[in-house]
């Protein structure tokens, strides 16, 4: 896979699990893309200033697209059309990973994936302690520290871990939904789309941007 899209991609703190030749990072705040441009991006990476739910607005040019703990944050009527977004930004024969509250899905969206997707995947997961505290820990990713990074770490994956194991036993709070096979370029011509959108930033450029 070649381009990769996190929405909400904060200071581009899950940069390094991304192995894709591009990187998109997309969030609402301008603070948050200049530091992740100027600590943790790669030359060819780009940050995008926007509100997930204009992404149905964006071109269709990532190979896989992940949204974690973003929906949650959506108004619940706004939340089914923050997954279409999310789909929209998804090129042919893309990948598609991203969870919401348990509450908001439906058999209804799931269908409406299965008519995008050639597979979809669906697990329910979660207990509302377990992600509350990984909430916290994963908004410390930022640290200088080392050490402090690694418990940072393995904090987040004790917590999903057993937030994991309880979902299965008490049905859960979240859910995952695994979309691959997106049904629908070239690399270089998707990510030249992305390059001419009005608010996205590089590297190189983002002094010279204008919010």
């Amino acid at each position: 896979m070649s381009i990769a899209l996190d929405a909400a991609c904060a200071d581009f703190k899950y940069r390094a699990l991304f192995k894709t030749k591009y990187y998109i990072g997309v969030d609402i705040s301008d603070e948050n893309l200049g530091s992740g441009l100027l600590r943790k991006a790669r030359p060819d990476d780009i940050g995008v200033l926007a509100d997930l739910r204009v992404l149905k607005d964006f071109p269709a040019i990532a190979d896989i697209v992940v949204s974690t703990h973003t929906l949650a944050s959506l108004p619940p009527e706004d939340r089914h059309g923050g997954v279409m977004a999310l789909a929209n930004a998804v090129a042919q024969n893309g990948i598609l990973f991203f969870n919401m509250p348990k509450e908001t899905d439906s058999d209804e969206l799931r269908d409406i994936l299965e008519s995008e997707f050639g597979v979809v995947r669906r697990r329910v997961y979660g207990e509302r302690c377990f992600m509350a505290i990984e909430n916290y820990f994963s908004h410390r990713t930022s640290s200088k520290r080392n050490l402090f990074l690694v418990l940072v770490g393995f904090s987040i994956i004790a917590c999903y871990g057993l937030s994991f194991l309880d979902g299965r036993r008490n049905k859960g709070c979240y859910v995952l939904y695994e979309c691959f096979n997106k049904k629908g370029s070239n690399v270089e011509e998707r990510m030249n789309r992305v390059r001419t959108y009005k608010t996205a930033m590089s590297v190189s450029g983002y002094k010279d941007c204008a919010f």
